[in-house]
């Protein structure tokens, strides 16, 4: 229940709840981010109870963090199986943190795997250094790994689906 005493989904803002199937909740390994699941969960049992009894929790998966920090991701899942239910699947594939790419990417309205494919047109430092570009015409390379992240991600999203149905 909200401070009102109206359930914490009232009315959706959207008909898609009313389509979707299953959820899967991107998170990072603060708290903060913990505790947003912890919110994503009661809106989903609400959701599920009294919208959609057909939405099924599909998985959880981590972003923003660095794929070498094994020890803290075994934390993390913990505490993510923790709060949204001991059998939540949770994906292997693990995106790291490249703000500026992912910024920019968004700015331009455009798909990881689009922005990517600018890299060969970009504009270089040099080139903005010497008033011939714009910061924002540079590409920066690191798209590239981010890019193949969101790939992996995306066919692990689809085959775990293909595995469930």
């Amino acid at each position: 229940m909200s401070r009102a005493g109206s359930p914490l989904v009232a009315k959706p803002r959207s008909s898609g709840i009313f389509a979707a199937r299953t959820l899967i909740v991107p998170t990072r390994s603060d708290d903060s981010s913990i505790l947003g699941m912890e919110r994503i969960s009661k809106n989903f049992k609400v959701v599920k109870q009294q919208i959609n009894p057909y939405l099924q929790m599909a998985g959880a998966f981590l972003y923003g963090s660095n794929p070498s920090a094994t020890l803290m991701h075994a934390a993390v899942r913990k505490e993510i199986r923790k709060t949204l239910g001991e059998g939540t699947p949770i994906l292997e594939t693990i995106v790291g943190y490249r703000e500026v790419p992912a910024r920019n990417a968004r700015k331009k309205g455009l798909l990881f795997s689009e922005y990517a494919e600018l890299l060969p047109k970009s504009a270089s430092a040099y080139d903005v250094k010497a008033g011939r570009a714009e910061a924002e015409d540079v590409v920066p390379d690191t798209i590239i790994p981010l890019s193949k992240e969101m790939r992996t991600l995306t066919n692990e999203i689809f085959e775990h689906h293909r595995r469930v149905a």
